[in-house]
């Protein structure tokens, strides 16, 4: 059984919160996870955030970070961590089948949001953030809604926020939910749905609309 597990984690939780201390309003999206037997390379975006202290983010050697790309306002790093240099969330991600659909984070903490396709595994990762002390608040677990054979680029978490805010009518005028009743019962923070609403809707309109 797939289930979807959202947590927070309090703020000073992982190395990449020394980016707040150079950008208090910063805010901070994981892009993509590739875990390995040894490390783990993390792609993040950071927005609200000027050239001056993305320099000085990169060049913190508790974050060790490299800019890759530039987006507008928006800042693509990199990091590598190996099992050493990993914070307790990343070494659980190493050692346990769980797939990270998304994290958002500001200097007010972290929201993050887990998927397993077993109950055990899931159990497990949560399991040994718990006994590591992290300072983590668990605030939803759910199945995950079935996916269609035709994915248009959107990650399963993005078609499930589309498919769930047509289903109860945000896309109607006048909306007849909200953002924030949609996060409440996915348990993310409205930050990171209107994220994955964004992201999601563009990968549809590139994959159905826009012609090469």
């Amino acid at each position: 059984m797939t289930t979807v597990a959202t947590f927070r984690l309090a703020p000073g939780q992982l190395h990449l919160d020394g980016i707040f201390e150079v950008a208090p309003s910063a805010t901070v999206e994981f892009e993509r996870v590739v875990p390995t037997h040894d490390y783990v390379v993390q792609y993040f975006w950071v927005t609200d955030i000027d050239e001056e202290q993305v320099v000085a983010v990169a060049d913190d050697e508790r974050v060790d970070a490299e800019v890759v790309d530039h987006v507008n306002d928006a800042y693509l790093l990199r990091v590598q961590w190996n099992r050493d240099s990993a914070s307790a969330l990343v070494g659980s991600l190493m050692d346990w089948a769980v797939t990270l659909l998304s994290a958002v984070g500001t200097c007010d903490g972290w929201a993050f949001e887990v998927r397993s396709d077993t109950h055990e595994e899931l159990s497990g990762f949560l399991g040994e953030l718990a006994a590591s002390d992290v300072a983590m608040e668990l605030t939803n677990i759910h199945r995950l809604l079935p996916s269609s054979d035709e994915g248009y680029g959107m990650t399963d978490a993005q078609r499930e926020a589309i498919v769930l805010a047509y289903e109860h009518g945000y896309f109607e005028t006048p909306h007849e939910t909200s953002l924030a009743a949609i996060a409440s019962e996915l348990g993310i923070t409205h930050q990171s749905l209107s994220s994955r609403l964004q992201r999601g809707l563009q990968h549809l309109v590139e994959e159905t609309l826009v012609e090469e």
